[in-house]
């Protein structure tokens, strides 16, 4: 993802449409502990966007994204008795 024009004010004008999420937020809706969406962001193992050292941001439309690279489908094995 390219960002041309990085400023406080556009992603504050992005969160209101509800494109962006905070902390608070990316915890919430995804049932993430707060301590683990800091990590993950510190080992650069999630997509966010760092506006600030510390305001971070995470895309809605990224985060599915990733969410859906690290699914695991279920084996079904039949049991035959």
């Amino acid at each position: 993802m390219k960002l041309c024009l990085l400023t406080q004010g556009a992603f504050m004008k992005s969160e209101t449409q509800g494109s962006w999420m905070d902390y608070d937020q990316f915890c919430t809706e995804y049932g993430f502990v707060k301590g683990t969406a800091y990590s993950l962001v510190s080992r650069k193992q999630i997509p966010h966007v760092r506006i600030s050292s510390r305001m971070v941001r995470f895309s809605r439309e990224e985060i599915e994204a990733w969410l859906k690279g690290h699914s695991v489908e279920a084996i079904q094995e039949a049991r035959k008795k």
